[in-house]
């Protein structure tokens, strides 16, 4: 993305700092409450192990407001290294839908996950399902001094070959890939492992609502 290696360092930074903001990541759902609700949970964690925060723009401007507002919310305006990067992801997602041909409109949702350094992992999953608003789904890295025995890697499912292809979290990498056609995984991580997601979308107001895959 073109970003110097200072604020790749400012976004690790920034993105250790709201550690304390970030709640347990959870399986998109429809709505629900009670003893499902209950049961949800349990299921959330035998898949995933991670935490995150979602980040507003200063301004408010191209946010996709899906969230609740009882979800964790970052401001970027606290962030300048972090609004940096995003608004980057932003331009390299829209400059790759148009030439994938992708139906985006100009909104994006922007997620900071961490994966503790205790194994800390997500099972095998895409992004999106037909009622999903997202399209294009780009990960950067924010993690420098990254070696081999810290884990932590994103599997991807070649549907080529369909093998696994390995990407290193290293800092600064950023890997984009079909929201709703990749399968992915985070295999367990033994360091703390930062990450900036932003989802190109589009937006249908007829949908019902659900509760997206955060």
């Amino acid at each position: 993305v073109g970003l110097p290696a200072c604020v790749l360092r400012g976004c690790h930074a920034e993105a250790a700092a709201a550690r304390a903001g970030m709640r347990p990541g959870r399986i998109g759902r429809r709505f629900s409450g009670g003893f499902a609700a209950v049961a949800e949970a349990e299921e959330d964690v035998a898949k995933r192990s991670d935490e995150l925060v979602w980040l507003d723009d200063a301004g408010g401007v191209g946010t996709f407001e899906h969230a609740s507002p009882s979800k964790p919310r970052l401001s970027t305006s606290s962030c300048p290294n972090l609004a940096c990067a995003q608004t980057a992801v932003r331009h390299v997602g829209f400059a790759l839908a148009e030439r994938l041909s992708l139906q985006v409109d100009g909104f994006t949702d922007s997620m900071l996950a961490r994966y503790a350094g205790d194994g800390a992992f997500y099972a095998p999953h895409v992004d999106a399902d037909a009622a999903d608003a997202r399209r294009l789904t780009l990960v950067l890295y924010l993690n420098p001094g990254w070696v081999e025995e810290h884990g932590g890697c994103l599997h991807i499912l070649d549907p080529t070959v369909f093998e696994w292809q390995r990407m290193p979290p290293k800092l600064g990498t950023l890997v984009a890939f079909s929201s709703a056609e990749i399968l992915h995984q985070v295999r367990p991580s033994f360091a703390p492992r930062y990450a900036l997601t932003v989802w190109m979308v589009c937006r249908d107001p007829h949908a019902p609502a659900w509760e997206l895959c955060d």
